[in-house]
């Protein structure tokens, strides 16, 4: 569980957390563990922007070896607190696709990384395997898939829930407010819309695509790109007749668009797009989004799951989801202390998926820990971005 948090003279560190997502709320239960006292700061009921509208998968396939450390350490983390804290966690598996020897290549350097992180089940699938897992799915001789039945999803509301109920049986505190002034002298202080006002030794801007904004409050500048992202349902004319585990159409090259769909109870698939780089998705502002789901989305979907899927031709399509969904320019989460004050410290801009590492990267930097779990942790520092006079990006 950790020491008790005793850095400041003596007493227990008082930490602060701006925002009560899925990041928001890791810290807070990491901090509380690690012996600090804990205020957790959200403008709405948690959750509503990307927790909210997350298809929450958790796989440790990545092409980056810090990126595969920090899922592997994320995925034991929730199975602990499916345990300690009854989060749904459902063990669908992850399969990547690869359409090309380029992409079979790069899928099994993938692979051997996980297994160097200790991910025993990850293998790499040939055709006849693929059919076997997934008999709807058009297998020609060039397919084949990176595979790890251990990983699956779980639920970014019922995974808020439970980590604020914790929280709150842990002596940690849970308010809701717009944070619109902040000031520090031996202590920080900020002011709520209401008027309300709280201290804190440590601040943690877990805020996701609210956290540049809260950063500028703070005095400390944080670099996110925010995309406005949609879920979607297919539904089937006829039922699978096997579990669907989750799947991503793996695409290499800059710009280009993938499929990713899993089961999403009875035999519905839930199913979004991704890019390969990030920053390629409509940019959306938090406070200005529609959150209607788009035709044009339901029917590019739909016509990228029937070249993989066939089969479901006739399926139903249905709106889902819509959010806004936060990266950073590099794809990593930025989380640690500001140089010029260590008491203020990033928790955003990576996957939901990784907001149980990021929690507690935070949790310890708040409470002065020097050793973290995560070996290679500072290469998450925000101070890794600049943003030049002219608006530029550039990365250390």
């Amino acid at each position: 569980m950790g020491t008790t948090a005793l850095i400041n003279g003596g007493r227990v560190t008082d930490v602060l957390v701006v925002g009560g997502g899925n990041a928001g709320l890791s810290a807070a239960v990491h901090s509380l563990e690690l012996g600090a006292q804990v205020t957790v700061i959200e403008r709405s009921h948690p959750p509503v922007e990307s927790t909210g509208a997350s298809a929450v998968v958790f796989t440790t396939s990545s092409y980056n070896d810090l990126d595969v450390s920090l899922r592997v350490w994320s995925l034991d983390c929730l199975q602990r607190w499916r345990t300690e804290m009854d989060i749904p966690f459902v063990s669908t598996g992850f399969l990547r696709l690869a359409r090309n020897s380029t992409s079979r290549d790069l899928l099994s350097e993938v692979v051997d990384t996980q297994r160097r992180f200790g991910v025993a089940d990850a293998v790499m699938l040939g055709p006849a395997d693929l059919k076997t897992l997934i008999p709807h799915l058009d297998v020609n001789p060039r397919l084949s898939g990176s595979w790890c039945p251990s990983a699956g999803y779980s639920d970014g509301r019922a995974m808020s829930s439970s980590l604020a109920k914790f929280v709150r049986g842990h002596g940690g505190r849970i308010t809701r407010g717009e944070v619109v002034a902040h000031h520090k002298a031996r202590h920080h202080m900020i002011e709520l819309s209401d008027g309300a006002t709280h201290t804190a030794d440590v601040i943690i801007n877990a805020a996701g695509a609210w956290a540049p904004s809260v950063g500028q409050l703070l005095g400390q500048d944080i670099d996110l790109i925010t995309e406005h992202r949609q879920l979607m349902f297919i539904k089937p004319s006829h039922g699978f007749g096997y579990a669907m585990p989750f799947v991503m159409d793996d695409l290499q090259g800059g710009g280009k668009v993938g499929v990713y769909f899993r089961q999403a109870g009875g035999d519905r698939l839930l199913a979004g797009l991704y890019t390969n780089p990030v920053g390629i998705h409509e940019k959306a502002d938090p406070a200005d989004f529609t959150r209607r789901i788009d035709d044009s989305f339901l029917e590019e979907v739909g016509d990228m799951i029937v070249r993989l899927l066939p089969d479901l031709r006739d399926a139903g399509l249905q709106p889902g989801y819509t959010g806004v969904d936060t990266s950073s320019p590099d794809g990593l989460p930025i989380v640690g202390p500001f140089a010029d004050d260590p008491t203020i410290i990033a928790c955003t801009g990576g996957t939901e998926m990784l907001t149980p590492i990021m929690g507690r990267l935070a949790a310890e930097y708040a409470t002065g820990h020097t050793e973290h779990c995560v070996p290679h942790s500072n290469r998450l520092l925000p101070a890794r971005f600049q943003i030049g006079s002219d608006g530029s990006r550039s990365t250390k």
